[in-house]
């Protein structure tokens, strides 16, 4: 079967959705770990009440050489958690990050690899550093992304008589919300040769075309381990017998474009029955897609996930600037050539 190992994201289009979500006469978004932009930000989650939409400056509270990090808002990213972590790397004494709720753990298995003096307290939510520290080098195999990898996942499991297997993928329990949405789905997956690489679990991911798939409900404390994944996750439910609930997913709407828009029109101009939700989508899956124009509107993961769509529609897609899946994804339209192959 085709093998793939997909990149990691090299970069993302942050002028753009900064530029996008002000002209909807919204505030900042809340993913504010930003090079080009500096002072106080306002977090962009619609979803809260005013009072919520201001993000504070991290609180530091020195006592006896120890410094504590608060941050308390409602669309804490796990950028944020490395500004402290890292500082505290050099400073005399603990250095805690408490975040609303516990994110991304990259930083923190790098870290520990490293030789770092690290401790999480999934009570409190904190991370705890102690300085000064000696980090030691090591040699790092960076596993590919699983937001990349999703695109093939849900290839292998909606194209008839699939069989694929994608090398090399982080499978970090973090950032596995994709696995467990298409496993609920009724996905034929399964991780073979897992081990670990600077800390991070990496497996190799079989995925096969066994059944079709069937609609679920997307919501809760699932969405921020596949908020990236959400508009390759709606093709897979476009494809779904059944109906597909995707809540608590506002933030799409203020990504590199307004993705829960986006995504239900260009698959709706295919054939698919999406309504839009506030902070969702409702797919009614099952309708055969047909080829039409569509548009990615300059947002990476839209062009990929429209034309994973197209592989298992009849007739011919135009992807409008379909160029921008290179943001993410340089090989993207090579491989998708390769692993059309037959074997």
């Amino acid at each position: 079967s085709p093998s793939v190992w997909p990149p990691w994201a090299t970069r993302r289009q942050e002028e753009n959705q900064h530029q996008a979500h002000q002209r909807r006469g919204g505030s900042r978004s809340c993913g504010f770990s930003r090079s080009w932009r500096s002072g106080p930000l306002e977090s962009g989650c619609p979803n809260q009440p005013s009072q919520d939409r201001r993000v504070r400056s991290a609180a530091q509270n020195v006592r006896d050489g120890n410094a504590l990090w608060e941050r308390d808002s409602v669309c804490f990213q796990h950028e944020e958690l490395n500004w402290p972590l890292l500082a505290g790397l050099m400073a005399e004494g603990e250095t805690t990050v408490t975040e609303p709720a516990l994110s991304r753990d990259h930083s923190e298995r790098m870290l520990r690899a490293f030789g770092a003096q690290l401790s999480v307290d999934r009570e409190t939510c904190s991370v705890t550093v102690t300085g000064p520290a000696k980090l030691i080098g090591q040699n790092v195999i960076v596993p590919g992304d699983i937001s990349s990898a999703a695109f093939w996942l849900v290839a292998g499991a909606i194209v008839p008589n699939s069989e694929l297997v994608v090398e090399n993928v982080g499978v970090n329990p973090t950032r596995t919300g994709v696995l467990e949405a298409l496993e609920m789905m009724g996905a034929d997956i399964e991780l073979q040769n897992q081990r670990e690489a600077a800390g991070e679990p990496v497996a190799d991911i079989l995925v096969r075309n066994s059944a079709q798939l069937k609609g679920c409900t997307i919501a809760g404390d699932l969405i921020p381990r596949l908020i990236d994944e959400i508009p390759i996750l709606a093709v897979a439910a476009a494809f779904a017998k059944g109906t597909t609930i995707i809540r608590d997913a506002a933030e799409l709407r203020v990504k590199e474009s307004d993705r829960l828009a986006v995504m239900a029109a260009q698959l709706n101009r295919m054939g698919a029955k999406i309504t839009e939700l506030p902070d969702g989508l409702e797919i009614t899956g099952g309708t055969p897609l047909t080829g039409a124009d569509v548009d990615s509107y300059t947002d990476h993961r839209i062009a990929m996930s429209l034309a994973i769509a197209a592989l298992n529609s009849s007739g011919v897609t135009n992807i409008h600037r379909a160029e921008a899946a290179a943001i993410s994804y340089p090989d993207f339209t090579a491989t998708l050539q390769q692993v059309c192959q037959p074997n």
